[in-house]
């Protein structure tokens, strides 16, 4: 009886047919389902924290438009995991956001 206790404990394997494969799925696919992609480009995202500007990295700036309401809406996506770092909407109403054209500097700036 020891022996067939001993077979009994001792871990059975088995062959796994095919390997599985690993899909990300891309978050911005639940966003894409409700708006269209006005504008999509490569950038980088500087944060500014403790009087300083921060790399936050490289990745995707897209402006998302609703269907439906016409909202826009700009999200910047990282690059190396694909995670969602800024969702905001935009606004084209003052105080909130009054768009000026850059005159001061360097023209690349």
């Amino acid at each position: 009886k020891t022996s067939e206790v001993q077979a009994d404990d001792e871990p059975k394997l088995e062959e796994v047919p095919e390997m599985a494969e690993l899909t990300v799925d891309d978050p911005l696919d639940a966003y894409k389902v409700d708006e269209d992609v006005v504008y999509t480009h490569r950038t980088k995202l500087f944060c500014f924290n403790n009087n300083e500007l921060q790399d936050a990295g490289a990745g995707e700036v897209h402006i998302l438009q609703n269907k439906v309401s016409g909202r826009m809406r700009l999200i910047w996506q990282q690059e190396s995991n694909k995670r969602v770092i800024a969702n905001h909407f935009i606004i084209n109403q003052d105080p909130f956001c009054k768009l000026e054209r850059h005159s001061k500097g360097n023209d690349k700036t």
